[in-house]
């Protein structure tokens, strides 16, 4: 599908950024009528009586937004145009080099900011890990985005049925971890490059990359010896190829991290028109290093999970848990020993901490550790100990937790609030078949596997993304902490991170002509299954699964 045919579509998403629609009451007119809006009763320090906040994931800044220019009078932006790194068509601008990428020769540990004299700058004779389909659909499937037929796609709710051809395009007819051929120079790329030419356009679907918490801070490659007034953090952000190359024996997704789009070129034209009409940050930094599981948490928080009893206290994991070690095998560059997905971040001597511990201690600025003696803090995504009908999922998922949350002090402040999950009955009989399945073990994934063909006859299961290891999906699971009852979990949206079109949430609107001033309208479909979180004196405690 061509850039005309994306125009008319509605996804709204945004990469590690959060988008809020502020609903005012302010300049109304007294002879307007009102509706029956209950916040209308609560007094306000500002006329704004309703955030919405909408949650997208896995795309940058500079990715979505590289080449894109503000339509305000002064208004400004710190991208790669207006950095000069690119020009606006995409080529290398006259500041290219500004944006190069290294590798690093071999270290005995791992390490944040490598020495300068081991780095060894991309180029002809040193080439750049190139853009590749890791993650990418070669063809069309019958129980996964892109689907075969509309009729199978149309297990997908919360998108507006005439849209639903969408989830049908975009694969790649490529094999997968090969090199993504589409992209116009792949195999001599040696930066950043757009995803746009006669083979691939926004609605095709690229190369997924890692988002895991030891990688994350290696690909940033912060010292303070590299710190400037400029950049007083001292980060480069000049190992994002090499990291992904590196760091595992069997992780494939090379050089995708350096692909964006041109939003000046009518890419991402929702988005563009959502940072035209409202309010783009160009200095968003997501809260945890890492992936979505741990950057969810810390949103509904502001804090991190850790393995407990399932009562709150710190105990080590079980065998069977991975604990990280990313110091480098023996005989490596840069694969670490293992990928886990814990840390005791308050022992310095745990493989990894170190390094990160000591430059946080040494910035110029207050930013504590702040890790709690013999706490394995989650760092990448673990399955939540809660299906969605509220059964214990037991194995190695992440234990109940029982950390302070927004809803806590909302509630504190008497401020009503709710969170909206598509698909929670769907994703309770899921469950359900699962725990039947499989009382001891229950399997998300086999129950939707062996449940599909009867879904799509009998609507059981309506959305392709109930299952998340199935889908790429996310599912939000809730804990009932207080009050009576039992818990009520909801599930996420479909979220199929390497195709950009793709999105979380949709937006009602003419799409032949898409209104801004429709954009506070959510789409209906989204709002039909819902779960209340905060209702009376109960309060919900948020729990993620991707």
């Amino acid at each position: 599908m061509g850039t005309t045919r994306i125009r008319r579509k509605l996804g709204l998403s945004a990469a590690a950024c959060t988008v809020s629609l502020l609903a005012a009451t302010a300049g109304m007119a007294k002879d307007e009528p009102k509706d029956n809006d209950a916040a209308d009763a609560i007094k306000t320090e500002s006329p704004i009586k309703h955030v919405i906040i909408l949650i997208g994931e896995n795309r940058g800044t500079d990715h979505t937004f590289g080449v894109y220019k503000p339509k305000g009078k002064h208004q400004t932006i710190s991208n790669i145009l207006s950095k000069g790194i690119v020009n606006e068509d995409g080529s290398p601008g006259p500041n290219f080099a500004l944006a190069q990428q290294f590798s690093v020769g071999a270290q005995p540990a791992y390490y944040i900011g490598a020495p300068k004299v081991a780095k060894f700058p991309y180029s002809a004779t040193n080439a750049m890990p190139q853009p590749n389909t890791a993650g990418t659909p070669t063809t069309t499937r019958d129980t996964a985005p892109p689907f075969r037929t509309v009729a199978e796609a149309s297990v997908e709710k919360d998108i507006d049925p005439s849209d639903l051809d969408i989830l049908t395009t975009g694969a790649s007819s490529l094999p997968v971890n090969s090199l993504d051929i589409r992209v116009p120079g792949a195999g001599t790329l040696a930066g950043p490059f757009p995803l746009q030419g006669p083979a691939i356009s926004d609605d095709d679907y690229t190369g997924d990359t890692t988002h895991r918490f030891y990688q994350a801070w290696q690909q940033q490659n912060c010292s303070l010896a590299n710190a400037t007034k400029e950049n007083p953090t001292g980060c480069l952000s000049d190992l994002f190829p090499f990291v992904m190359a590196s760091y595992s024996a069997t992780n494939k997704s090379q050089g995708n991290s350096m692909g964006f789009y041109n939003a000046e070129q009518e890419q991402a034209p929702v988005l563009k028109m959502l940072a035209d009409r409202f309010t783009l940050s160009d200095n968003f930094h997501q809260s945890f290093q890492g992936g979505t599981g741990a950057n969810h948490f810390m949103l509904g928080t502001g804090d991190a999970g850790f393995w407990s009893d399932g009562n709150g206290n710190a105990i080590a994991p079980p065998a069977n848990v991975a604990i990280a070690n990313p110091n480098p095998k023996p005989g490596t560059v840069n694969q670490y020993t293992v990928d886990g997905n814990f840390s005791a971040c308050a022992d310095i001597f745990q493989p990894g901490v170190q390094p990160i511990v000591s430059y946080l201690e040494h910035l110029p600025y207050a930013a504590e550790p702040n890790c709690k003696p013999r706490h394995y803090y989650m760092l990448n995504n673990t399955n939540p100990g809660f299906l969605p009908n509220g059964a214990l999922a037991g194995g190695t998922t992440l234990p109940p937790q029982t950390v302070r949350t927004i809803g806590d002090a909302l509630i504190e402040k008497k401020i009503s609030w709710a969170f909206y999950g598509g698909a929670y009955n769907d994703a309770v009989a899921l469950s359900n078949a699962a725990v039947a399945a499989n009382p001891t073990s229950p399997n998300l994934s086999a129950a939707a596997l062996t449940r599909w063909s009867a879904a799509l006859s009998d609507g059981l299961l309506r959305r392709a993304s109930i299952s998340s290891r199935l889908m790429n999906s996310v599912e939000i699971t809730t804990e009932l902490v207080a009050g009576t009852g039992s818990a009520a979990p909801a599930s996420g949206t479909v979220a199929v991170a390497n195709k950009i079109e793709i999105k979380k949430f949709f937006i009602h609107g003419n799409r032949n002509s898409p209104n801004p001033e429709r954009l506070s309208t959510i789409h209906p479909e989204l709002f039909r299954e819902t779960v209340r979180v905060y209702e009376g004196n109960q309060i919900r405690r948020l729990q993620f699964r991707k």
